[in-house]
């Protein structure tokens, strides 16, 4: 399993209100380029946003699906990721004290080949994106920090129920 860990700038509280901001996952998660739709039950458990993940000319369309979450300190996808595979990804923020919070990633296959890809190689390139991946949300969170309706503000453009 591939573990990252980051404080950032935010209060816990404000840091989970962006995490259930499907739009802003294209701004830090390496490798997601745009959302095309979001489920009405959105964020519920059960609930999925669907995105197009891609490097240069090379792109599907997948999802990432909640599975659990705990606000403001728990939450767990569920994120397909075609052809590798699917993953389980936990988010776990705690309180770093002074409008800090800590924000702990963890990230492994359950599916496809990904699964059996699992090992150190594996985990050292999970664990290089997810540590960028990271860095671009604490920036992400910090930028947005006194906003009217930031983070966490989303608005449904399009739904999906599949």
């Amino acid at each position: 399993m591939a573990r990252n860990e980051i404080i950032a700038g935010v209060a816990p509280d404000e840091m989970f209100a962006l995490l259930l901001d499907p739009y802003a996952y294209p701004k830090w998660v390496v490798g997601t380029r745009q959302i095309r739709e979001v489920d009405t039950n959105w964020p519920r458990p059960g609930a999925r946003f669907h995105h197009s993940v891609g490097v240069g000319p090379l792109s599907t369309r997948d999802w990432t699906r909640i599975l659990a979450s705990r606000p403001p300190f728990d939450l767990d996808l569920e994120v397909c990721f075609r052809p590798l595979g699917v993953a389980r990804v936990s988010l776990r923020l705690s309180d770093a004290g002074g409008r800090r919070c800590r924000i702990v990633l963890d990230e492994e296959p359950t599916a496809g080949p990904a699964e059996g890809l699992r090992g150190r190689a594996w985990d050292a390139v999970v664990h290089a994106r997810n540590a960028l991946s990271l860095w671009r949300l604490r920036r992400l969170a910090e930028s947005r920090q006194g906003e009217p309706g930031r983070p966490g503000s989303f608005e449904h453009t399009s739904s999906s129920n599949s």
